[in-house]
């Protein structure tokens, strides 16, 4: 969003929502030894319709990784409005060391910026 990041994680929520934008789970409840995105089991998607009945201008989502891209396209492949794009980036998670921080931010603030 072009601005310093709050350290507090209420004040990021804020941020994020006075920019539109949302945080939403693909995932609703999971299994899961251990943090790794990779150990996640018996999955269960959020229901994605009350999404987009209370967000009828929702352009984008935007996927936080290769788990969440592959559980999503799982779980609503084919079920998703035309209008909307969905735009799979790197994980966030600093357990993806292939990229640095300020190279992961550069990719999200490239793929997002239509909609800053």
């Amino acid at each position: 969003l072009g601005r310093p990041l709050p350290e507090d994680y209420g004040a990021r929520l804020e941020m994020l929502l006075n920019a539109r934008f949302g945080l939403w789970d693909v995932v609703r409840t999971c299994a899961r030894s251990g943090s790794a995105d990779a150990r996640i089991t018996a999955a269960q998607p959020n229901d994605l319709a009350p999404l987009l009945r209370a967000c009828g201008s929702l352009e984008a989502i935007a996927l936080n990784g290769r788990k969440a891209q592959e559980l999503f396209k799982r779980f609503f492949a084919g079920r998703l409005p035309e209008h909307l794009r969905v735009i799979p980036l790197p994980s966030t998670s600093p357990a993806n060391a292939a990229l640095r921080p300020p190279q992961k931010q550069a990719i999200w603030g490239a793929a997002l910026q239509d909609y800053l």
